[in-house]
């Protein structure tokens, strides 16, 4: 028997404390975008796509330039991505730049950048490409701006990179004297291979998705409760996550922010202060009524960034993101149900009758204190 059995779920309170004053709860602050990179006998040639969104917050940022934004962020692009080939770093210069079709935060203006080959007509054996774009700007205490960039390497119209991902924290190191096989499986598994780790890593960094998680979990009492809100929560994100990518739902992140930081902070003081409805039919649809725009949170500017990749990669693409990022879901549910479970089956007596449950809404309150700092925060970036 737990004699101390009620002190465990406070610990769950104090974690997510933690989370409220380290400025983690702050959701995703991420912009994607597109690198396509093409070997030529005297140079590499990269198109990088970077979304008005990414320029926009490199100009707030950054120190302040005279001249216009746009063309001045091509400068920054170079002092941001590092070209190697056989290990030695390539200069590089900005050849030109396509402004963006629409102002739209996720419309994309392309950047045209040379990079000089030490040994003109000697090809290398391997490219390395690196970059860590907009890490230098904190979206909150602890918690920088980042960038990824769907990759593609091609050499003479041969394909020697699909789908590869380029964050700050992954580097990509293309062979350039193996081609990929046109249509081959390997290159969809490679791609639902990257997305999956994207979107696992999309979760458990993205705090404001966790809380809402957590706060789903500390009202259930049994498995098959778990099984039923989990579902439901994955069928509606996943509703939305297609949809979105696929361009036939679009919200702005102005209401989308908001709304995922309100669907914690309702659930959480659901589970304080209506705990009979957080039960049931009740807490199934607010699952599924949020998960809606968790979806749309999740897809941000993925459309955008799949540009140009064929309809089996975007289908491998999603299935990868989508199982990632419910593993990232399940790797935080499931171990704090089988805890929350396991103390109330070990606790008797008063444990059971007062500390459990009042440990538990101290748990949800916490939730529901940074799931308002969150959504405060959201506000003021409307």
């Amino acid at each position: 028997m737990f004699t101390h059995a009620h002190r465990f779920p406070t610990w769950i309170g104090w974690f997510c404390f933690f989370l409220l004053v380290s400025g983690k709860c702050l959701g995703h602050p991420v912009a994607q975008g597109r690198i396509e990179a093409i070997l030529f006998p005297d140079s590499i040639e990269l198109a990088a796509h970077v979304s008005n969104e990414e320029i926009l917050i490199a100009t707030a940022f950054g120190a302040e330039r005279a001249g216009d934004p746009t063309q001045n962020h091509g400068e920054y692009l170079l002092a941001h991505f590092f070209v190697t080939a056989d290990g030695a770093r390539l200069s590089g210069s900005v050849a030109g730049f396509e402004p963006a079709a629409s102002a739209a935060p996720q419309a994309l203006v392309t950047y045209h950048l040379r990079y000089l080959l030490a040994k003109a007509g000697t090809e290398p054996k391997t490219l390395t490409l690196k970059q860590d774009v907009l890490s230098e700007f904190l979206f909150a205490p602890g918690n920088p701006w980042e960038a990824t960039f769907l990759t593609s390497v091609h050499k003479g119209g041969v394909a020697l990179l699909e789908g590869g991902l380029l964050t700050r924290d992954k580097m990509l190191e293309v062979p350039l004297t193996r081609a990929l096989p046109a249509g081959a499986a390997g290159v969809k598994i490679h791609v639902l291979a990257e997305y999956f780790r994207h979107g696992l890593s999309h979760i458990l960094e993205g705090w404001d998705h966790l809380l809402f998680v957590c706060a789903l979990v500390l009202a259930v009492t049994r498995f098959r409760q778990l099984l039923l809100v989990v579902t439901v929560f994955t069928v509606a994100h996943t509703i939305t996550l297609v949809l979105c990518v696929l361009g036939f739902v679009r919200l702005p992140s102005g209401i989308v922010e908001p709304m995922i930081a309100a669907s914690i902070v309702f659930v959480a003081l659901q589970n304080s202060f209506w705990p009979n409805r957080s039960q049931g039919a009740a807490r199934l649809t607010a699952a599924f009524g949020f998960g809606l725009f968790h979806g749309l949170g999740f897809a941000g500017g993925l459309l955008e960034a799949m540009h140009g990749l064929d309809h089996y990669s975007i289908a491998a693409a999603l299935t990868g993101f989508a199982t990632g990022v419910e593993a990232g879901h399940q790797l935080v549910a499931l171990p704090l149900f089988a805890l929350i479970y396991a103390l109330r089956r070990a606790s008797t007596g008063v444990t059971r009758r007062q500390w459990l449950p009042a440990s538990l809404r101290f748990a949800s309150l916490t939730i529901a204190a940074a799931g308002s700092f969150y959504l405060i925060s959201a506000l003021r970036g409307i």
